[in-house]
């Protein structure tokens, strides 16, 4: 397998998410879309997903269409052995107003990229109680490493788009 450009690799994935548009949806929607844009991002990179949901798509030569440990999951593999070389995305997702649980599965996981998806009420609320929590349970989780990375996109509900930030341990 080629080498991924994790910057590239990250720009889809947020470009992809920007992207999604759903008018009148409810969970079940949002969740089927951001896991086949997900999806569509692992295929482009050649990585293997693993997660649940309806996809639009029939070309999924790198899909498995099951969940395992997290909502959605990219990764490399020995395809003759079925050996997972290396993880690139493990992504989980809440629309509840609790994710830290959720959250925390992530914290342990040896992948280059974690994505969080939650929705917020407006930017007030993602900065003060979710982003500041999140942070403050990196930091002080010893599973968190030096140099893990993550992305949290918070589907703003007053202004209808995901905010997208990064945060670097």
């Amino acid at each position: 397998m080629e080498k991924i450009n994790l910057e590239n690799f990250i720009n889809s994935i947020e470009t992809e998410l920007i992207s999604i548009t759903i008018k009148n949806g409810g969970r079940t929607e949002w969740t089927d879309a951001i896991k086949n844009a997900l999806v569509n991002v692992a295929e482009e990179y050649k990585l293997y997903s693993s997660c649940n949901g309806e996809f639009a798509h029939n070309n999924l030569n790198y899909h498995y269409h099951k969940e395992w440990l997290f909502d959605m999951i990219a990764y490399s593999c020995q395809k003759e052995e079925g050996i997972i070389d290396k993880v690139y995305l493990c992504c989980e997702s809440e629309w509840d107003k609790n994710i830290f649980d959720d959250f925390q599965k992530l914290l342990p996981v040896r992948t280059e990229v974690r994505l969080m998806i939650y929705q917020v009420a407006d930017k007030k609320e993602n900065e003060d109680r979710y982003l500041k929590t999140i942070k403050h349970i990196i930091e002080n989780a010893s599973c968190s490493l030096k140099g893990d990375f993550y992305i949290f996109a918070a589907y703003n509900n007053t202004n209808k788009a995901f905010e997208i930030k990064r945060y670097n341990k």
